[in-house]
């Protein structure tokens, strides 16, 4: 009791909010890092007053449109969006901001801000506030529309919306976007303004990054949806790519040796009689300047070369096996995309990584006549 009557009272807007429509201290629980205060309805202990359902229901149906395939649709927005700042005033449909945290590493947060540029536009919401260090601590828009870095004033009386992973949300889920308008939110809003600016083309070798590291192939227990491209993808798309340039040269990119493949390419490649520049992930900066001057990108399952790829100014082409991020708005930035898949579903099952030695095998023994390509369009 004594620590919700100190809470209300250092916090006015709460208090607010508790006064004006009785919402339940329990339902105004700090639920992130930082401490910012968040108005939340837990469905598992039921609380909260119709005001707070209100606004829950709301901004699920403003922010994330109805999807039938969740099973409970309700739960599953909810854990994505909540009203923050002046609960009343968001209580009453009042939206002053977006506020986006960081959420997981570069890739996803390049993929949440272009969102988030769509969607505060469309519903009329003039500020986002990020947390993102590669972007200027504040950046207008072409139509006004400001972007802030740090989260808002804890005593803020602006009604804000906290985003959480906008990155894996499908783009028919944000209010109708387009791989298009997609694609001119990135080139347009955000790349301008990205602290690499002016990067050279890579026009002497052909760019290949190899997803490793800690979330993959590095732990016993890895992210099972992050099943990785086998050898054969890498090496057929080498293949069609020196064969409509006459590039001989080869720039791999990885974090560290644990992707059996990154050996295996080696091999091939010096047996091929191709140049190798193997580059071990000097730095974050250095990684993210030569995927961006890659103009023939081949990738394995991640959303860093993906979202970089989305910002680019030098692609050409864009190699990607069974899934990749925002592919379609790749293609609409005028870049050839090519998807690569496995026969008859023989590879890997998409959502069962488990970084077994059956699976490592698979990755360099799979068969490159199993390989297929098709034009994304």
């Amino acid at each position: 009791m004594l620590k919700s009557l100190l809470l209300l009272i250092s916090r006015p807007h709460l208090l607010n909010a508790k006064l004006r429509h009785n919402i339940p201290v329990a339902a105004l629980k700090t639920r992130h890092r930082n401490k910012f205060p968040l108005l939340s309805l837990d469905p598992r202990t039921k609380l909260g007053t119709r005001a707070s359902k209100m606004v829950c229901e709301r901004l699920t149906a403003e922010f994330s449109p109805r999807d039938p395939s969740p099973a409970n649709w309700f739960e599953y927005a909810r854990k994505r969006y909540d009203a923050c700042g002046n609960l009343s005033r968001a209580a009453k449909g009042k939206i002053d901001y977006l506020w986006l945290p960081r959420m997981g590493r570069f890739g996803n947060n390049a993929i949440q801000i272009v969102h988030a540029i769509f969607l505060a536009r469309a519903s009329g919401i003039p500020v986002i506030h990020h947390d993102f260090d590669w972007l200027p601590k504040r950046m207008v828009c072409a139509d006004g529309l400001i972007l802030r870095k740090g989260r808002p004033s804890l005593f803020s009386f602006r009604a804000g919306v906290w985003a959480g992973m906008f990155g894996y949300k499908s783009a028919k889920l944000l209010q109708g976007m387009s791989a298009q308008q997609c694609a001119d939110v990135a080139q347009n809003d955000v790349k301008p303004h990205m602290r690499w600016q002016n990067v050279e083309p890579q026009t002497k070798a052909i760019t290949v990054y190899i997803r490793s590291g800690d979330v993959t192939l590095a732990r016993p227990n890895p992210f099972k949806p992050y099943v990785q491209p086998p050898l054969s993808f890498f090496t057929a798309s080498i293949k069609r790519i020196m064969a409509e340039t006459g590039l001989r040269k080869i720039e791999i990119i990885f974090l560290d040796r644990s992707n059996p493949v990154l050996d295996g390419l080696e091999f091939w490649a010096e047996r091929t009689g191709l140049d190798v520049i193997a580059t071990h992930q000097c730095s974050f900066e250095h990684d993210t300047v030569r995927l961006l001057a890659a103009e023939h990108l081949i990738v394995g399952n991640s959303s860093f070369p993906s979202a970089l790829a989305l910002l680019s100014n030098n692609l050409k082409s864009f190699y990607f096996f069974s899934h990749s991020f925002k592919v379609a708005a790749i293609r609409a930035t005028g870049a050839k995309v090519y998807k690569a898949t496995a026969k008859e579903n023989t590879y890997i099952a998409p959502f069962t990584w488990d970084n077994s030695i059956t699976q490592r095998l698979k990755m360099v023994e799979f068969p490159e006549d199993l390989i297929e390509f098709e034009d994304v369009v």
